[in-house]
């Protein structure tokens, strides 16, 4: 008896593990053309409301024409991720503040300083 209740159950214990293994969710803001989703702006600060999260290159783009823009990623999502090229004319600064890290995928990562000309 013993031997064929083995047989039954420790072929389907690593599969009844392996559904009590957590798996990192990733979780980051990204910044592309999608649609704005889980964002919240205000006053300059851009922040996640939720763990996947996207801002929209050309809103964040006029959020520059007109202030200093700080965009964080903080403990829902982690992680700043550019992965549209983002172009702005005026003098104002961009801030990515993540919890862990910040990617520019996409996007050249340049500052023309003279032409008072950004590219990210």
């Amino acid at each position: 008896m013993t031997s064929k209740y083995r047989q039954t159950i420790l072929p389907t214990l690593p599969i009844l593990l392996a559904g009590l293994v957590a798996i990192p969710a990733h979780a980051e803001v990204t910044i592309s053309k999608k649609s704005t989703k889980n964002m919240n702006c205000s006053a300059g600060v851009c922040r996640p409301t939720a763990k996947n999260a996207v801002l929209n290159v050309d809103e964040l783009a006029n959020m520059l024409t007109a202030s200093d823009v700080k965009v964080i990623a903080d403990k829902k999502a982690q992680d700043i991720d550019v992965v549209s090229p983002l172009t702005w004319v005026t003098t104002t600064r961009l801030t990515l503040d993540a919890f862990r890290s910040v990617a520019i995928d996409g996007a050249r990562a340049t500052h023309q300083v003279a032409a008072h000309r950004r590219e990210v």
